[in-house]
């Protein structure tokens, strides 16, 4: 019951945290462009699967067994679809002219390592999870911590 309630929860502070640096990625833009639109719509698409994957993770969790490590999967391809997702836009943006307030390619490069960090450990939260689902739902809380706490101001003001 309490990896439910766990679980529950940090689905819950994953889509609040997207809606929240969705807003502030989109905050910088100064105009959008097609391909970034398309790009919006991939992340989307990702993000309304997270209810779905929760509830899945949720149903076959107690029991374990593959069909738990088939709905870990399927959580962790949903996560890191978006972690995918908003990399892509971000570089986009900083890559094509889109921000409001160009910044230096090296201060923009490094922006999208910082927030790019999801592509690298939603996957190594999924293989844990693979593991124990629990160390999933530790890291993905953590990454959720991390993007809530580091990720608010994604670009720093330019020079």
């Amino acid at each position: 019951m309490a990896k439910l309630c766990c679980l529950r929860l940090v689905s819950f502070f994953v889509i609040g945290v997207i809606w929240v640096n969705h807003h502030a990625l989109f905050a910088l833009i100064d105009r959008v462009d097609r391909v970034l639109l398309f790009q919006n719509l991939v992340l989307l698409m990702f993000v309304v699967t997270v209810p779905f994957t929760t509830s899945t993770l949720a149903d076959f969790l107690p029991e374990g067994g593959s069909n738990a490590r088939w709905a870990v999967l399927l959580y962790g391809i949903s996560n890191i679809g978006m972690a995918l997702g908003f990399t892509v836009m971000l570089s986009r943006i900083i890559h094509h002219g889109l921000l409001k307030s160009p910044v230096p390619p090296d201060v923009g490069n490094r922006a999208i390592r910082r927030f790019g960090l999801g592509t690298i450990a939603y996957p190594v939260a999924t293989t844990l999870g693979l593991l124990w689902p629990p160390l999933m739902l530790i890291a993905i809380g953590v990454l959720a911590i991390y993007y809530m706490a580091e990720q608010t101001q994604i670009l720093p003001p330019p020079a």
